[in-house]
């Protein structure tokens, strides 16, 4: 009996001992850390992401365990060890976040450690982000907007931009007809129709770019030069082109043809067009002869193409005059018939542009094209006879079958 109530003794003490050792052992671990001679930690800031920015990074992260942190240093490694402090209070973004901006920071790719403090100097574990700041390595080697196709249509250039996912927009500065004009494409527009453009104008863009999705800085590369087409030639609507009979002009019925609405029918049939008089019918018959017409738009004429006609085809015009003005009132009518030697000066008094002075290389169906200073925005035409093909001064004529006109722009009459 004794044996037994000793046994049972031992089986209870034992564990008891053994128990009381371990809880003893956790204590020493414990105090290592936090006894009362142990070391405190401080909460860290966790969750941090570094944003790339232009000589700049920005490091966000979370504060939720940095209750009793009362600053955090950052540092990093350039050329030698960096850091920066910042005050809890001065970086806090509300909702628990923080934002710590480091500036100065040369392009390139860099660890930062980050680790806060409380009031008594303790500190927390250190965390460690990566990221990077860009500047001119970065910047050189970005896509810039360019045109890679530019396609002139009679209601403008259309300007078709090369690819670019980083763009957010551009600047296109370019030489305009009212002189030097800036617009802002925004990112997405594929084309862009320009309606003032000129000949041969200079066009510079400037592109701003977000070079990463969640970068701090905009920033532009060198900006791309190019230059206008230096030639357009748009076809003007010939069913737009009236007769604008003005004194002394020719009407071209003679012999009973058409006349002048024939020379835009699109045909240019035996006996169907512009055929004057002999010069001794009537003082503005003969050579040279003239008359004028409505385009109904206004354009910058810069091409003319003449036809021939059978069987007329010896008093085809080998030698013509194209006069232009914009606006036309009675102060704009002349007086003098074509064959009067002040013809041309009077023109010029009354408001006329010599567009051009042209001798045909082709007989029967010649094009001239308007030297580019004589281009000029017209609504009205004359055109002047001056010789023609059989050059029989006293019974000479002209006979044409069919006029086109082209220009560089046109604008349609409101």
């Amino acid at each position: 009996m004794k044996n037994n109530k000793i046994a049972i003794f031992l089986s209870v003490m034992i564990p008891a001992l053994c128990l009381m050792l371990s809880c003893s052992d956790i204590t020493e671990t414990q105090q290592k850390y936090i006894g009362q001679a142990g070391r405190i930690y401080v909460g860290k800031i966790d969750s941090l992401k570094v944003l790339s920015g232009e000589g700049r990074v920005r490091i966000l992260g979370s504060s939720l365990y940095a209750r009793t942190a009362q600053y955090c240093i950052v540092s990093w490694e350039e050329d030698v060890e960096k850091s920066q402090r910042f005050e809890i209070e001065d970086i806090l973004t509300g909702s628990g976040g923080i934002s710590m901006d480091l500036d100065n920071i040369p392009e390139g790719s860099y660890y930062f450690s980050v680790q806060t403090f409380d009031a008594n100097g303790n500190n927390s574990v250190i965390e460690t982000c990566y990221g990077s700041s860009y500047g001119e390595t970065l910047i050189s080697g970005l896509v810039a907007k360019k045109a890679i196709k530019m396609d002139p249509q009679p209601e403008g250039l259309y300007l078709t931009w090369n690819k670019d996912d980083y763009a957010v927009s551009w600047e296109v500065t370019y030489e305009s007809t009212t002189g030097e004009k800036t617009i802002t494409v925004q990112a997405g527009e594929e084309t862009t129709k320009i309606t003032d453009w000129v000949l041969g104008g200079k066009m510079e863009t400037l592109t701003t770019v977000l070079p990463y999705e969640d970068a701090l800085d905009l920033v532009q590369p060198e900006a791309v030069v190019q230059y206008f087409p230096t030639e357009a030639y748009f076809g003007l609507n010939k069913t737009l082109i009236l007769e604008n009979l003005l004194p002394t002009d020719n009407d071209g019925h003679g012999f009973f043809w058409p006349g002048i609405p024939a020379l835009f029918d699109g045909s240019t049939a035996p006996e169907r067009g512009y055929h004057t008089w002999p010069q001794n019918d009537a003082p503005h018959q003969g050579v040279p002869n003239h008359f004028t017409i409505d385009l109904g738009v206004k354009a910058r004429v810069n091409r003319m193409r003449v036809v021939g006609v059978s069987p007329a085809s010896d008093w085809y015009p080998v030698k013509i005059q194209l006069w232009g003005i914009e606006t036309l009132t009675p102060d704009n009518y002349t007086t003098l018939t074509s064959k009067d030697p002040g013809w041309d000066a009077e023109s010029v008094s009354k408001g006329w542009t010599l567009l051009g002075e042209f001798t045909s290389r082709v007989a029967h169906d010649d094009t001239y094209t308007i030297a580019p200073e004589n281009v000029t925005n017209v609504r009205y035409l004359r055109i002047r006879a001056l010789q023609s093909l059989k050059n029989t001064p006293l019974d000479d004529y002209t006979c044409i079958g069919e006029l086109f006109f082209w220009a560089e722009a046109i604008t349609p009459l409101p």
